[in-house]
């Protein structure tokens, strides 16, 4: 890879927030947005100076991460970041998934290093897990570079001299709407929400790190994926450590899904959606009876009529003929109502995958993991997360408890599987 980017001209400095980001932006507030992190454990000593100048390099690239949020009149929007302290980016690990700093001149993402790691924490309203991944790697991979390390751009990993791509830049909800396809009715009954009495509203995290290929072995045996297999395991958990005594609410799990495969999207910007699948209240499952439910429920929820559903109806929503017009300030409280009538409320946490990381081969030999961590929010008291390269599959539990009885209950399960693990516990 050529280190240097070359100048592009870039016709308009403001970008329009797609359908996932209206979301993220008008719900947050000022000690609270929805910021994760996804990081690479590396096997050198993380050399920071090479890492601002990566930093720098892949700007013209990223023109949709290298942007602050412009507070327009009927719709907010992100406006690009021309010149940025470098200080402002570039920090040295401490807190985990503080929200990110709102101000102008700022983008919307910091990057983070300690002694062998390096975090990109964004706000969601930028992009999901797809494209911080591509952003990352990418990062990584002209840093390497300038360490002297040469990585080539391929298997994910883009082109820093390359113009962006205009199908990168897309809205995706907005160009794959069809009211045609028809619109999913998301009426949704409450979940019961994960608490204990030692929360003290800091981010813990309880991470385990296994062979993929071992768990992979037991899944192939009984035919069902990672993501279902994990799901599973965790609801299990949960039930196994939530006080149902008085509560009748079902224990769910949100699923993220990435639907660029269903629609051949290139986007760096949003482009998933979800589906909440559990188990009822007040029953006695086992982790079989659970796992059938789940593999059910996922299969239902990735198929491609009610993914096109979803979509027509969030799009349809966010481009209410009322909502052009209205104001800014009176549209915030519509969309928080919104949020809190289809959001939070109708999942007790999350089972969102990374999916399997690829890489160069060059790069592969200088990183040990990915890991990925979704920061707390309002209401929702815990998430979990996986990641996977090359032979390392890593589970991440985020929550507000030290002492996380669930994430516990989880890695003895898993244990009791067969499966060798690690675990590592931090804040």
């Amino acid at each position: 890879m050529i280190l240097y980017a070359r100048p592009i001209k870039e016709k308009s400095t403001e970008l329009p927030l797609d359908t996932s980001a209206k979301l993220y932006v008008y719900t947050k507030t000022k000690s609270w947005n929805q910021t994760y992190r996804v990081s690479a454990v590396m096997k050198n000593e993380v050399l920071p100076q090479f890492l601002a100048e990566a930093i720098k390099l892949c700007k013209k690239r990223f023109p949709s991460f290298y942007v602050c949020l412009d507070n327009g009149f009927r719709w907010k929007k992100f406006e690009t970041v021309e010149n940025f302290r470098i200080d402002d980016v570039l920090v040295k690990d401490t807190e985990i998934c503080r929200p990110v700093e709102m101000s102008d001149n700022v983008p919307l993402f910091r990057v983070l290093y300690s002694d062998h790691r390096i975090s990109l924490e964004i706000f969601h309203g930028v992009t999901d897990g797809h494209g911080a991944l591509v952003f990352l790697k990418t990062l990584l991979a002209v840093y390497l570079n300038l360490t002297g390390i040469h990585v080539l751009p391929t298997n994910g990993v883009l082109d820093i001299n390359e113009r962006p791509h205009a199908a990168e830049l897309e809205d995706s909800f907005l160009k794959n709407y069809n009211r045609k396809a028809g619109f999913l009715n998301r009426n949704e009954k409450a979940a019961f929400q994960y608490t204990q009495n030692n929360t003290d509203n800091k981010i813990h995290i309880a991470q385990c790190r296994m062979s993929a290929s071992k768990l992979k072995c037991i899944t192939h045996r009984i035919n069902v994926t990672v993501t279902q297999y994990l799901t599973a395991a965790y609801i299990y958990a949960l039930c196994l450590n939530g006080d149902k005594s008085t509560d009748t609410k079902a224990f769910k799990v949100q699923v993220p899904i990435d639907i660029r495969p269903y629609f051949n999207s290139n986007t760096l910007r949003n482009f998933s959606l979800y589906t909440n699948v559990g188990i009822d209240a007040k029953s006695k499952y086992t982790f079989n009876d659970i796992l059938l439910k789940v593999l059910q429920q996922i299969r239902c929820g990735e198929d491609e009529t009610r993914i096109r559903k979803m979509l027509n109806s969030n799009v349809r929503d966010a481009e209410m003929p009322v909502s052009k017009i209205m104001p800014g300030f009176i549209k915030k409280p519509f969309i928080e109502a919104g949020f809190l009538l289809f959001g939070e409320r109708l999942y007790t946490s999350t089972m969102s995958n990374l999916g399997v990381v690829d890489a160069p081969e060059e790069m592969k030999k200088e990183i040990e993991y990915f890991d990925f961590v979704i920061g707390l929010s309002h209401k929702n008291n815990i998430y979990s997360t996986v990641a996977t390269f090359n032979d390392t599959l890593c589970v991440t539990i985020s929550s507000k408890f030290p002492d996380n009885k669930a994430a516990e209950t989880l890695f003895g399960f898993l244990r009791d599987q067969g499966l060798d693990i690690v675990t590592e516990y931090y804040r």
